[in-house]
């Protein structure tokens, strides 16, 4: 255990190409800081009966103890401070595979958490000239983004004239809409993908990225039967895909750091906060979730019974977090995220 939660400790700072282990390991950290520090508190008493001089079991709790005190403030390291102002409420999901169930849940939490920007993920819409409907265009889109277009308050931005036009990643807002873009963060049918959405804020011009780096081509548990090829070829193909969007990591970093407005990270980086990829991401910024109370409340994924937490927004340091906190369940196959920050006012409009 001692050896795992050291690797997955350092996998933060190494590339996925250095080892598919360290990257593996860090999915497990959090359980395995529960479990290191259970473990040295065992050794502790155990050091502490006689025989006093114990010297092994006093070095195991040493360890055991040190290494769940890097796991657990790695966890709760990052806290923002709160403050005052006017608040933004962003919502990010992805809603790759949300069920029949996700319109009316996502309507009610659009009801309850009152977002005024909503960043999704591993969805589009679809624009389709129809010269009899309204506007001489209709819009079709994932049935789970269905209550997005059914609250009038939300809008995207469109081409001036859409013609069969696809917008991956879109983001809604009630805000007045200046400007969006998109762009592949590398080749392939599973490349990852990230949208600027471009709004006004209290006067003020934002950037909000929505961002889905790639995620795992390789799903043995989830082809019919048994198929021990692919179970043998799964951990070269997680390797592969771990340097690849490791690759694109650095690819949306470029893009980030060229940005001069205040900016909103939301996305779903299928990566932990644990692993090289969302850290060479996240370094810099705020995370949000980092605010969002006891550590089990932040998992997103799988939606069901949350494990780990590949989806977040991160905030330029223009922002202050107020609160986070994970959306409830059953809205897709991940839980969403909503965080209300507050720009400082304090902070330049632009980043020089």
């Amino acid at each position: 255990m001692v050896t795992v939660l050291a690797l997955g400790l350092a996998a933060r700072h190494l590339r996925p190409e250095v080892g598919l282990w360290p990257q593996a390991a860090a999915l497990a950290v959090p359980a395995l800081t529960v479990g290191a520090a259970s473990a040295g508190v065992w050794w502790a008493v155990r050091a502490a009966r006689p025989p006093r001089r114990n010297r092994v079991a006093w070095a195991a709790a040493v360890v055991h103890l040190g290494l769940a005190s890097v796991g657990l403030l790695r966890e709760v390291g990052g806290r923002a401070p709160g403050a005052d102002g006017p608040a933004l409420t962003v919502l990010s999901l992805n809603v790759g595979q949300a069920p029949a169930t996700a319109p009316g849940r996502l309507g009610e939490v659009l009801r309850d958490a009152d977002p005024d920007v909503i960043g999704l993920q591993e969805t589009q819409i679809r624009t389709v000239l129809v010269p009899e409907a309204p506007g001489g265009m209709v819009v079709a889109t994932n049935p789970a983004v269905q209550p997005l277009l059914l609250y009038s308050e939300y809008e995207t931005v469109l081409p001036p004239e859409p013609r069969r036009v696809i917008l991956r990643g879109p983001t809604f807002a009630r805000l007045p809409l200046i400007d969006r873009s998109e762009a592949l963060l590398s080749d392939g049918d599973d490349a990852g993908l990230y949208s600027r959405t471009e709004v006004e804020w209290q006067g003020r011009r934002v950037a909000i990225y929505s961002v889905h780096l790639r995620s795992y081509s390789a799903r043995p548990w989830s082809e019919p039967g048994f198929d021990v090829r692919a179970w043998v070829e799964a951990p070269g193909r997680f390797h592969e895909d771990m340097a690849r969007r490791a690759h694109e990591a650095e690819q949306f970093r470029q893009v980030l750091d060229a940005e001069t407005l205040p900016y909103l990270v939301l996305g779903d980086f299928n990566s932990t906060p644990h692993q090289w990829t969302y850290h060479h991401i996240a370094k810099g910024h705020v995370d949000a979730l980092s605010a969002a109370g006891p550590l089990l409340a932040r998992r997103t994924f799988p939606d069901g019974v949350p494990l780990v937490r590949i989806d977040g927004v991160l905030a330029s340091p223009h922002w202050r977090v107020r609160s986070a906190r994970v959306a409830p369940e059953g809205l897709s196959d991940h839980r969403g995220v909503i965080v209300d920050v507050v720009l400082d006012p304090s902070a330049d409009g632009e980043r020089p």
